[in-house]
């Protein structure tokens, strides 16, 4: 082996990112992309870009920490849904299998957050609505910038956006189930890279900015709405609230007769129907507890 010449931290960098890349992605958390990263259906480069990405005029604000804590939680996997409020929250979550807030088909988890019908359906329609996006982009850059004029053809040949006959069913797949988690699908580069060439400073403002405007709807339509039901779902039928979580601590630090004692102070119906194929909130929520 050569002798090192180079600083030796920027020298071992690279074999010690790697490294840690490979830990990362062999994590059980990746498990349900294991299929897209054996793939190479991520791009990984502009994904790095987008999680440091800073639509804010401001370096450092709060708002801008929650959109970053946004981001990692979502491409880690790590977005409170129920089954890690379950792990987070043990003495306040009934030990059951809970269902979707939002579907009421499949147990709630991040990954079922890609696979929810809801989120196919929301996913489909924003498609749509950035296909136009791209277009407005497209048309604003002048000619030498493009491939040629006729970059619509490039677009529609690529089908990463739905065409007017689809469905969300039939359409959406894992690679546009990729958006959802806030990875940077590698399909949608290779259309970029192929309608913008030789530019390569306009061809990155335009994904990202294309990027920017799908994570921002997907965001608003698919988590937030999600978050809300989660929210209803946690009062109306678990009777659990903001509070209970903030003293989670302070409250089940004691001994283990005292800790038993407590959770017995908020008893879940014995017919707790969340392990169904459906259930129905408010009559849950009129249920004698």
């Amino acid at each position: 082996m050569a002798p090192i010449v180079s600083n030796v931290r920027k020298f071992c960098n690279t074999p010690t990112a790697a490294a840690e890349f490979t830990r990362l992605m062999n994590s059980s958390a990746y498990a349900p992309i294991t299929n897209s990263i054996t793939a190479n259906l991520i791009d990984w480069d502009l994904t790095s870009k987008w999680i440091k990405h800073n639509p804010l005029d401001s370096p450092t604000c709060r708002k801008l920490a929650a959109i970053q804590a946004y981001k990692v939680k979502s491409a880690t996997f790590q977005l409170p849904t129920l089954d890690k409020r379950q792990l987070f929250y043990p003495a306040l979550y009934p030990k059951l299998t809970l269902l979707c807030p939002t579907c009421g088909q499949e147990p709630d988890s991040n990954d079922h957050i890609g696979q929810c019908v809801h989120s196919v359906n929301a996913l489909f329609h924003i498609l749509q609505k950035h296909y136009t996006t791209l277009i407005d982009a497209l048309n604003s850059l002048p000619s030498d910038a493009l491939i040629d004029n006729n970059f619509i053809h490039h677009i529609t040949s690529h089908n990463f956006f739905p065409p007017p006959e689809s469905t969300p069913a039939t359409f959406i797949t894992d690679v546009h189930r990729l958006l959802i988690h806030n990875f940077f699908p590698k399909p949608l580069t290779t259309l970029i890279s192929q309608i913008i060439p030789r530019h390569t400073h306009i061809r990155n403002k335009i994904m990202l900015d294309l990027f920017s405007a799908i994570q921002q709807d997907i965001h608003d339509d698919i988590w937030n709405t999600h978050a809300r039901n989660l929210h209803d779902f946690e009062k109306s039928v678990l009777n659990i609230n903001k509070k209970d979580k903030k003293s989670y601590r302070s409250t089940f630090r004691s001994s283990k007769k005292k800790r038993s004692a407590l959770t017995h102070k908020r008893p879940h119906g014995v017919a707790f129907p969340l392990n169904r194929n459906s259930y129905d909130v408010p009559n849950l929520a009129s249920s004698s507890r």
